[in-house]
């Protein structure tokens, strides 16, 4: 009577935990498939790390668009756009030549219109800096006072020694790179010479455009104030009068 109660006793014990554990099998199936739809489901670090950087810290494209301007590049010059300005030069136009560093460009010196707008130059150093200023008399202005300002500036660096323009520009002009908003470049031809231009909104409250031209051991540097680009689209533009101005450069 004994043997028979601890067989079934043993039996009992044995069927219970048989269920036992299969149960835990059953459990840990469970369980796994569930681990394995979470990290299927969840993004990895990197492609969060993406996103973040992407949205918070946009970058802008190496290579604007030129709009309304010849746009051919050669494979040397392929991660720039280019702009190439003939030239054309003006018949009722006054040439100012600077012999030291070798180029001249013409400027509208005849008042004109209501407003009698004319350009002059304003101050000049052959080989050093000239300054171009333009003038008109508001017609609505009874002490018909003369209104002027810069229109462009040009300075002549002797320290070029042949390394990149970019570089060169930035060791130069460092104050241009004081900021955190984007720089925009572009190779530029001026009469088939070659130079870089450089736009941002970096150095002045309307913002500034560079052109930068290696002849020998001299950097000419033309200067304009204002951003040559539109901010919606972020093409690269330059105004009518500022191009009419670049196509009477000329250099020796």
């Amino acid at each position: 009577m004994i043997k028979k109660i601890i067989i079934i006793s043993l039996v009992f014990i044995a069927g219970f935990l048989g269920g036992f554990f299969a149960n835990q099998k059953i459990i840990s199936k469970k369980t796994i498939n569930i681990e394995k739809s979470f990290t299927i489901n969840q993004p990895s670090p990197s492609t969060i790390i993406g996103q973040y950087y992407n949205n918070q810290n946009p970058t802008p494209s190496a290579t604007p668009i030129i709009t309304s301007l010849p746009t051919t590049a050669s494979p040397a010059q392929e991660s720039l756009p280019v702009i190439r300005i003939p030239y054309q030069p003006k018949t009722n136009w006054q040439i100012y030549k600077d012999k030291i560093a070798g180029f001249s460009f013409q400027y509208q010196n005849i008042p004109t219109g209501e407003s009698l707008s004319y350009e002059k130059i304003n101050y000049y150093k052959e080989g050093e800096k000239v300054n171009i200023t333009s003038c008109f008399t508001p017609k609505q202005n009874p002490s018909h006072t003369e209104l002027c300002s810069t229109l462009y500036e040009i300075t002549i660096y002797n320290n070029y020694d042949g390394s990149s323009r970019r570089i060169w520009f930035k060791n130069n002009l460092n104050s241009f790179y004081q900021c955190n908003l984007p720089i925009y470049y572009a190779d530029i031809y001026l009469n088939n010479i070659n130079g870089l231009f450089i736009t941002s909104e970096c150095n002045s409250s309307w913002g500034s455009t560079y052109l930068v031209f290696p002849k020998g051991k001299l950097m000419i540097v033309i200067y304009k104030n204002g951003l040559s680009l539109d901010t919606k689209t972020k093409e690269i533009k330059i105004d009518d009068i500022f191009y009419q101005r670049l196509t009477t450069f000329k250099f020796d």
